[in-house]
């Protein structure tokens, strides 16, 4: 056991429920913690913030080698003291069998909402350590147990063997296509993963038809009503493996090409000026870019333009 700058005596990991021991990025912890006291309303605890800024000072007397390791444990006595590790700790719980595979879990700041995500890290002796990215300010609305639940669900995917995770198949695809099949996937996988915890009883992180908007973009080339069917598949269906996701995300899209609205074969972003098809010699110089891109397909007139201007080599 270790003291705490504030005076509590506790391990600095915990082990949830039989989990892997939860750690924490100091980052995270300190701007939770500054963040949390100076919201908290001065009539209720005048002093809190007075205290804390005492006690800081005070470790500025240490030398330059313990003065660091000194700061995280305050941050991290005071996280523990205003109730955020308890939360942590109990959605952490109920997800311990699932990722019983994980020898450790840590959760890390995001720089912005679109970075925050549930990830492995790299292999090591006891296997991949599971990696929870987020934003300090969950920690202060409705969501953080929310998305703790849907992020750590799809880590518990992720582990899982009849999932069939490869981390190496996005790099099969072709790479013009890999950003859009990348975003197909997380839609889709995310509308299941909200599913399930709905089914479970648990607040999903976005409810049902709060998917369709997000579904809409990743899957342009689809009607409103076989984006629908498709959302209510995902939603209401078993957990697809990650074969199922992936084929769903590399699917031929459902209406013709060259639809208003519809993907770019070559740069994937929505189309709406479509160019007129290309002459033999460049759609052979398409071709030797992007081999599996048929003229019938069709292309945006940004990239005509890329590749009108490019000089076709000679024979």
């Amino acid at each position: 056991m270790r003291e705490t700058t504030s005076g509590h005596a506790r391990a600095p990991e915990l082990t949830p429920g039989g989990a892997a021991p939860l750690r924490y990025e100091p980052g995270l912890v300190e701007d939770v913690v500054t963040r949390a006291l100076l919201r908290r309303p001065a009539a209720h605890e005048p002093d809190a913030l007075a205290a804390y800024h005492r006690r800081r000072e005070v470790l500025y007397e240490l030398p330059g080698a313990q003065r660091e390791s000194a700061f995280v444990r305050l941050h991290r006595a005071v996280f523990h003291d205003l109730g955020f590790e308890a939360t942590v700790t109990a959605v952490v719980a109920r997800h311990a069998a699932a990722l019983a595979a994980v020898p450790t879990l840590t959760m890390e700041r995001a720089t912005s909402p679109g970075d925050e995500a549930a990830d492995l890290g790299h292999p090591g002796p006891a296997g991949r350590p599971g990696v929870v990215r987020m934003v300090a300010r969950r920690f202060f609305d409705e969501t953080l147990v929310p998305f703790l639940d849907h992020e750590l669900t799809h880590l518990a995917d992720l582990v899982d063997p009849a999932f069939a995770h490869d981390p190496d198949a996005l790099d099969r695809v072709a790479p013009h296509r890999r950003r859009i099949v990348q975003q197909r996937y997380r839609r889709a996988w995310a509308v299941n993963v909200d599913g399930r915890l709905a089914r479970a009883g648990r607040r999903p992180l976005a409810e049902r038809g709060e998917h369709d908007a997000a579904l809409g973009t990743a899957f342009a080339s689809l009607t409103p009503v076989a984006a629908t069917d498709m959302r209510e598949r995902l939603w209401a269906g078993p957990r697809p493996t990650h074969g199922e996701l992936l084929a769903l995300a590399t699917t031929v899209p459902a209406r013709a090409p060259r639809a208003e609205g519809a993907p770019c074969p070559l740069c994937s972003f929505p189309t709406y000026r479509w160019a007129p098809a290309p002459a033999p010699a460049m759609a052979e110089a398409i071709r030797r870019d992007i081999a599996t891109w048929q003229p019938d397909e069709g292309l945006c007139d940004r990239c005509y333009e890329r590749f009108e201007s490019t000089p076709v080599p000679a024979r």
